[in-house]
């Protein structure tokens, strides 16, 4: 078992967007656990490394279970959200492990966009069965009155990334843009006062702080013909 675990957040993509801090535990650590892509974040690392396929996540952690002294586990984006490292900690334990912030990619798409991230409500539909964004699906479908619903928010982050999720997703902003029409909208419950649109403006953003970065204006006949990577995010935006 290593002595320590200690949790690297590698930012959105970008080296830029890389903390001094995440390259400093990488150096620090006798083990160095990741995709290929993160490796490559970190050229100047001459330890042994552990490669993940971002699969079994279980069979990773056993994997890492059995390495000595301190192992390092990169993680894209922030820890703290919508993480690997939330598997990680459960296997090994907070005491034993550490973790070194990150900058998520729903940080910079907020600032992209500049939207306020404290008035955003954040889903993720990475998984094959989005828990919260159907939960959360099924409540504004189901709204008696506009009081109903929480007030503070302006608009909605969906982290992509899985294409059999976007008839979901195309499902949940017609449910929105339905609800306005029914006096039920997010600038009639949701946030009251907070929100300059009745119809909300829908942003298809992907692979942020790359090269390749893209940043489009799109309708919800397109959700259905993107792509479905881990580095895409859809804003939906009542500001």
């Amino acid at each position: 078992m290593p002595d320590e675990v200690v949790i690297i957040g590698c930012g959105p993509g970008g080296r830029d967007y890389l903390l001094p801090a995440a390259i400093a535990a990488a150096q620090g650590v006798d083990n160095l656990a990741g995709t290929e892509r993160l490796f490559s974040l970190f050229p100047d690392y001459r330890g042994e490394k552990v490669l993940f396929d971002g699969r079994d996540v279980l069979a990773f952690c056993q994997k890492l279970s059995g390495l000595p002294g301190r192992v390092g586990v990169l993680v894209s984006g922030s820890p703290s959200l919508y993480s690997l490292a939330g598997k990680v900690v459960e296997y090994f334990g907070r005491a034993r492990c550490r973790i070194v912030a990150g900058i998520s990619s729903v940080e910079v798409a907020a600032c992209r966009l500049a939207l306020p991230l404290d008035k955003l409500m954040i889903f993720s539909a990475h998984t094959p069965e989005p828990a919260e964004l159907k939960n959360f699906l099924a409540v504004i479908k189901n709204i008696p009155d506009a009081g109903s619903i929480p007030s503070g928010f302006s608009g909605v982050i969906i982290l992509g990334g899985n294409k059999a999720n976007n008839n979901l997703i195309c499902e949940f902003i017609e449910c929105l843009c339905c609800c306005a029409g029914a006096g039920k909208s997010f600038n009639a419950g949701l946030v009251y006062g907070e929100t300059k649109k009745n119809t909300p403006e829908i942003f298809y953003l992907k692979d942020l702080t790359l090269p390749e970065e893209s940043i489009k204006k799109i309708q919800i006949t397109d959700i259905s013909s993107l792509v479905g990577r881990s580095r895409e995010i859809i804003v939906i935006s009542y500001l």
